[in-house]
């Protein structure tokens, strides 16, 4: 997880390289977007998580913060029990 404002700023910028590459260039360059989840057993991840959505907001970076029922829906295989929340 990217914690600084330069550093979020640059994968944003390279994901965007990444997409456009392929039209640009006209080579596949099988570029695949995915998402991570990221728990938060304590307080003070979840603050860490709040302050790291701010920079990605400001950036126009996706990057929620779900509570841990939110969290079961998407993975119901998964324990939550412990999560305060997820990123």
């Amino acid at each position: 997880m990217i914690g600084s404002f330069n550093l979020m700023k640059l994968l944003r910028y390279s994901v965007g390289l990444y997409k456009s590459l392929e039209a640009e260039t006209g080579q596949a360059v099988d570029f695949h977007e995915c998402g991570s989840v990221r728990l938060a057993l304590t307080e003070g991840r979840l603050d860490e998580y709040r302050y790291r959505q701010r920079i990605a907001q400001n950036l126009g970076v996706p990057y929620d913060i779900i509570g841990a029922d939110q969290l079961e829906k998407l993975w119901p295989l998964g324990d939550f029990n412990d999560a305060l929340g997820a990123a």
